[in-house]
């Protein structure tokens, strides 16, 4: 026998061997393999993700504003003055003066109507809606694509 005829048989023996075990394997077992590995399918689940994320940050529009804010001054001013004496002295006054000050401020927010930021939140509703549907669509695509495959290796 030949090298190549050798490896064929080789290869056709080994396909008849797993055959049976790839039968015994379920069409639910191969379709939640795919679930996992498929990039397909891992693309629409992650355009899925940012797209649900639409809505918390719409709705967040429409919720109250809190700030909180603090401050802290430090002043010193050191000033000097007076006149020069005829014999050459200096005569005047000094002051210093330092002072601190420190404070608190607290902001609460709250806007009682804004129709664009309900639109938008009606939008990121519909959006989505539409993002759960290419979603559920995609993973019946995947489902179709294994269940032929599926038949097509047990035909």
């Amino acid at each position: 026998m030949m090298p190549n005829e050798r490896r064929l048989l080789t290869f056709m023996f080994t396909a008849l061997l797993a055959a049976p075990a790839m039968a015994q394997e379920s069409l639910m077992d191969v379709y939640q393999r795919a679930l996992q590995n498929d990039p397909a399918i891992r693309e629409a689940e992650a355009t899925y993700l940012a797209n649900a994320e639409v809505r918390p940050q719409a709705r967040s529009a429409l919720l109250p504003g809190l700030t909180l804010g603090s401050s802290l001054v430090n002043r010193s001013v050191d000033t000097t003055g007076g006149a020069l004496a005829p014999d050459g002295t200096t005569i005047g006054t000094r002051s210093k003066f330092d002072q601190d000050s420190h404070g608190w401020s607290i902001s609460l927010s709250q806007t009682l109507f804004d129709w664009a930021r309900y639109a938008t939140l009606r939008q990121a509703d519909k959006r989505v809606v539409r993002a759960e549907t290419d979603y559920e669509a995609a993973k019946q695509d995947l489902l179709l694509r294994v269940a032929t495959r599926y038949f097509a290796v047990l035909a």
